[in-house]
């Protein structure tokens, strides 16, 4: 009957024995670990497939209403479409940009805010000349603050460019 002998320090024929655990014991423990990493590698990849068909399905949604938007012959409805798409879409980059992280709790709030004007770029067609400009944002940001926040200035310049340029109005927004 062979087992593992488990104590607090060297072991020698003085040494008190805490407890003993069998090599089956042992041998049962091995296979469970191992069962647990399977199954975790397992939930990895669904877990990156599953991102995967949400960025995409948040991208189709934003380009279908990006299109209705287009064909729309009222400016009211074709603004509120514009802006529905371009919420979409700042979602799809934060979690985009989530997934680009590989877990860790910090965003590069630059990289997002600069993928995020150059899409609101987009919002412009039609309009007269309006330029995004982005400051210096060298930061970063835990991923709590940089959901909402990037739906703030999400929001904000969605506003700008429908209500401070009007009548084709040239201008000039600064993030």
């Amino acid at each position: 009957n062979s087992q593992v002998v488990i104590s607090a320090g060297p072991i020698s024929m003085n040494t008190p024995q805490i407890g003993r655990i069998e090599k089956s014991e042992v041998f049962r423990l091995r296979m469970q670990l191992e069962k647990s990493h399977e199954q975790i590698l397992q939930l990895a990849a669904l877990l990156r497939e599953a991102d995967h068909r949400i960025k995409n399905s948040l991208q189709i949604a934003s380009s279908l209403i990006h299109a209705e938007a287009r064909r729309s012959s009222s400016e009211e409805l074709r603004n509120a479409l514009m802006a529905a798409a371009a919420r979409i879409q700042a979602i799809s980059m934060v979690h985009d940009a989530l997934q680009e992280t590989g877990g860790e709790s910090q965003v590069d709030l630059g990289h997002l805010m600069e993928m995020m004007c150059h899409s609101m770029q987009d919002l412009c067609d039609g309009k007269a000349e309006i330029d995004l400009y982005l400051g210096d944002m060298s930061l970063s940001l835990p991923v709590t603050f940089t959901r909402p926040l990037m739906l703030l200035v999400n929001e904000i310049i969605v506003n700008a460019l429908r209500h401070a340029f009007p009548a084709d109005r040239r201008g000039k927004i600064s993030v």
